[in-house]
């Protein structure tokens, strides 16, 4: 029975640093006994795959991880992003086990989140041929990061123009930029920006990337009531217990 699985993980600041870390890790083994294993068998429920089940003393066929880490510097943001392909059988074998090692950096400005400086280095790769491409990145400075990132991205190193694992570098950065950026506003408690109207607010927040952040949608309404991002912990309460409490707190004020 197969049990790897897919799965995104997310931790806070690296090695002490001030920064924001997004990891995703793709189809890894469950870890043994822990508290994933027991949270992802516990997630398997009636009409799903009993094959998704964790079994701990599985080896992965694959193990693909991607790791990014974002750096706040003066006026520039700095996002460094690595993918690494392993095949964890393949250890102590005559196969290969590490196939890909690979790194994306780029450097952008926290107002437009314009990318000013882009490096792409391979420390592992399967072909002698591969590390040719790599210059071909820079052609990321002058993008950026809002609506069409991800196309541009597509239409200059998709395909034959580029390298497929540093093409997916490349996209990925677009959300940790956008959830960088949040985490500098986080950190400094600076949400003046968000007080303007959402016709003038900057893309730190795209309209309609998804069903929470939609035009009119829950995170806007909750903008509107006073919620902001990272204030109170997560999961944010839900629009209709925000407004309840701020009806409760306009009724209290009212028998002062």
């Amino acid at each position: 029975m197969s049990s790897v699985v897919d799965r995104p993980v997310i931790s806070g600041p690296g090695r002490g640093r001030p920064g924001t870390t997004l990891i995703q890790n793709l189809r890894l083994a469950p870890d043994t006994g822990g508290p994933v294993a027991t949270a992802l068998a516990a997630a398997v429920t009636p009409g799903h795959d009993r094959r998704m089940q964790p079994n701990p003393s599985e080896v992965p066929v694959h193990r693909r991880v991607i790791e990014f880490e974002a750096f706040e510097r003066g006026d520039a943001l700095v996002v460094t992003g690595r993918l690494r392909d392993e095949r964890p059988w393949a250890g102590g074998g005559p196969g290969v086990e590490h196939v890909h090692d690979m790194r994306l950096e780029i450097a952008l400005r926290k107002d437009d989140l314009t990318i000013t400086d882009a490096r792409a280095v391979m420390d592992r790769y399967p072909h002698a041929e591969c590390p040719g491409i790599t210059a071909a990145f820079e052609a990321l400075v002058g993008l950026s990061v809002a609506r069409g990132y991800t196309r541009a991205v597509q239409d200059r190193f998709g395909g034959a123009l580029g390298c497929t694992h540093l093409e997916q570098l490349a996209r990925t950065m677009g959300p940790v930029v956008v959830q960088a950026a949040t985490s500098c506003r986080a950190r400094a408690r600076d949400w003046a920006h968000l007080d303007a109207a959402p016709t003038s607010r900057p893309t730190l927040f795209p309209r309609n990337t998804c069903h929470v952040w939609a035009e009119d949608g829950p995170a806007e309404q909750k903008l509107a009531i006073g919620w902001r991002p990272g204030v109170g912990g997560y999961p944010a309460p839900a629009v209709e217990e925000l407004r309840g409490g701020v009806n409760q707190s306009s009724r209290r004020s009212s028998d002062l």
